[in-house]
Formats: structure tokens, C-alpha cells, sequence
């Protein structure tokens, strides 16, 4: 069953648990890399972080510097709903995303399989940052590392 709260900080903003919003002044939704945001009274808010500050029974307990995870990612299919977030601290969220096993590729060959994008970082001077951005389709046009491809392994 869906159920509304208001949003800390907002008093006529209210999500959902399953990720919706009610809103009584005008607003905009945008997306953009897969994630939903809403412009609202000049800000722009991510909403995964609105439900989660929302429901913390269900997705832990929300503070100040601490990432929200889509346990399914959005990528896949994974939702804003309270039920696929997970409130994380900097270091939990970092591993989460930096050890899946990568794969690198320097002009179309291939530099091998790696454990972690922090291993092919430290092994090839490629950023980890930037590693991720390959992985999930996201190739900047200019960059000293434009000629490295790089994909998740299963």
C-alpha cells in the first residue's frame, strides 16, 4: 500500500514509498543517467535520497554525508521505491561499487581482467572514477584515457 509523509525540511513536498511525489507548488521531474530529480523551488532534489529520509524504518537511518543505494540498480530495472534503498555510509557504498570484477581494453586489446576498478586503477593509472563510466556506458569524448574501454565482468 502506497503511503505519503512529508519530506524533512519541505512542508508541502511528500513521497511515497513506492517513489512518488506530491507536491503543491509547481515542479518538474527530470532524469537524467537513470536517476530522478525534481526541481523544486530552485533545487533540484535527488528523490532516492527524499525517500529514503522519508521511511527510515525500512531503508536505515538517513545523516548528514551518507549515500543511498539502490540495491537493484536503476540501470537493471531497480526502483525509488523505500524497499529497494539502503542507506550507506561513504565507505559501505564505495565498496559496494568498486569491487565488481572489470576488464580493460587499451585500443581495442585487451589488458585483462582485473578484481576491482580500484585494482585496474592502481595497476594501470586509469581512473576509478572514469573506470565506471565506461562500465556503465558512459565514455567522455575527451579524456586522456579516451583510447581504454572498460566493461564488468559476471
Amino acid at each position: 500500500m502506497e503511503e505519503y509523509r512529508i519530506v524533512k525540511g519541505y512542508s508541502d513536498l511528500k513521497v511515497s514509498n513506492l517513489g512518488n511525489i506530491k507536491c503543491e507548488v509547481p515542479h518538474s521531474i527530470h532524469i537524467k543517467n537513470g536517476r530522478r530529480s525534481i526541481s523544486f523551488k530552485s533545487n533540484r532534489l535527488v528523490i532516492a535520497p527524499l525517500v529514503a529520509q522519508a521511511f527510515p524504518e525500512i531503508c536505515g537511518e538517513f545523516f548528514y554525508g551518507c549515500n543511498v543505494h539502490h540495491k537493484i540498480p536503476v540501470e537493471e530495472g531497480g526502483t525509488d521505491c523505500a524497499e529497494n534503498l539502503i542507506v550507506l555510509t561513504q565507505a559501505e557504498h564505495t565498496k559496494i561499487h568498486n569491487t565488481k570484477a572489470v576488464e580493460g581494453f587499451y585500443f581495442g586489446e585487451s589488458l585483462g581482467v582485473f578484481e576491482s576498478q580500484l585494482e585496474a586503477e592502481r595497476i594501470t593509472g586509469c581512473q576509478n572514477r572514469f573506470i565506471a563510466m565506461c562500465c556503465k556506458g558512459r565514455k567522455p569524448k575527451t579524456s586522456k584515457w579516451i583510447n581504454y574501454d572498460w566493461k564488468y565482468v559476471a
